[in-house]
Protein backbone atom coordinates (compact mmCIF):
# COMPACT_ATOMS: atom_id res chain seq x y z
CA UNK A 1 0.00 0.00 0.00
CA UNK A 2 2.59 2.07 0.88
CA UNK A 3 4.29 2.17 -2.74
CA UNK A 4 0.98 2.18 -4.25
CA UNK A 5 1.96 -1.32 -6.41
CA UNK A 6 -0.79 -3.75 -7.33
CA UNK A 7 -0.54 -7.54 -6.06
CA UNK A 8 -2.15 -10.49 -7.42
CA UNK A 9 -2.52 -14.10 -4.84
CA UNK A 10 -2.74 -17.41 -6.11
CA UNK A 11 -4.17 -19.98 -3.79
CA UNK A 12 -3.16 -23.23 -4.82
CA UNK A 13 -4.97 -26.06 -3.00
CA UNK A 14 -4.23 -30.19 -3.03
CA UNK A 15 -7.71 -32.10 -4.34
CA UNK A 16 -8.19 -35.15 -2.13
CA UNK A 17 -5.30 -34.66 0.34
CA UNK A 18 -7.99 -35.85 3.29
CA UNK A 19 -7.91 -39.46 1.72
CA UNK A 20 -3.66 -39.56 1.26
CA UNK A 21 -3.72 -38.76 5.24
CA UNK A 22 -6.32 -41.36 5.32
CA UNK A 23 -4.17 -43.74 4.02
CA UNK A 24 -0.94 -43.09 4.72
CA UNK A 25 -0.86 -41.10 7.56
CA UNK A 26 -0.06 -37.91 8.86
CA UNK A 27 3.55 -38.18 9.26
CA UNK A 28 3.62 -39.44 5.43
CA UNK A 29 1.23 -36.13 5.10
CA UNK A 30 3.05 -34.13 6.65
CA UNK A 31 6.48 -35.36 4.62
CA UNK A 32 4.28 -35.00 1.46
CA UNK A 33 3.42 -31.15 2.25
CA UNK A 34 6.69 -30.05 3.26
CA UNK A 35 7.69 -31.57 -0.48
CA UNK A 36 5.41 -29.68 -1.73
CA UNK A 37 5.92 -26.37 -0.66
CA UNK A 38 9.93 -27.00 -1.55
CA UNK A 39 8.64 -27.69 -4.92
CA UNK A 40 6.20 -24.48 -4.90
CA UNK A 41 9.05 -22.40 -3.48
CA UNK A 42 11.74 -23.37 -6.43
CA UNK A 43 9.58 -21.41 -8.73
CA UNK A 44 9.36 -18.33 -6.91
CA UNK A 45 12.31 -16.47 -8.74
CA UNK A 46 11.63 -12.74 -8.04
CA UNK A 47 12.17 -10.58 -4.75
CA UNK A 48 8.81 -9.37 -4.45
CA UNK A 49 7.47 -12.71 -4.12
CA UNK A 50 6.05 -14.61 -0.93
CA UNK A 51 5.40 -17.71 -1.06
CA UNK A 52 4.03 -19.94 2.18
CA UNK A 53 1.90 -22.73 3.78
CA UNK A 54 -1.77 -21.02 3.79
CA UNK A 55 -3.39 -23.85 5.42
CA UNK A 56 -4.08 -27.69 5.74
CA UNK A 57 -3.33 -28.41 2.28
CA UNK A 58 -3.53 -24.91 1.00
CA UNK A 59 -0.50 -22.74 -0.32
CA UNK A 60 -0.57 -19.37 -1.27
CA UNK A 61 1.68 -17.45 -3.97
CA UNK A 62 1.48 -13.38 -3.37
CA UNK A 63 3.35 -11.67 -6.22
CA UNK A 64 4.50 -8.12 -5.44
CA UNK A 65 3.99 -5.60 -8.79
CA UNK A 66 1.82 -7.65 -10.76
CA UNK A 67 -1.99 -7.20 -11.83
CA UNK A 68 -4.34 -9.93 -12.72
CA UNK A 69 -2.93 -10.32 -16.41
CA UNK A 70 0.93 -11.11 -15.22
CA UNK A 71 -1.13 -13.57 -12.12
CA UNK A 72 -2.84 -15.69 -14.79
Amino acid sequence: MRLGDLISAVIIDIDNFKKFNDTYGHVEGDNRLKRVSQILKGLVRRPSDIFCHYGGEEFIHILGNTDISGAL
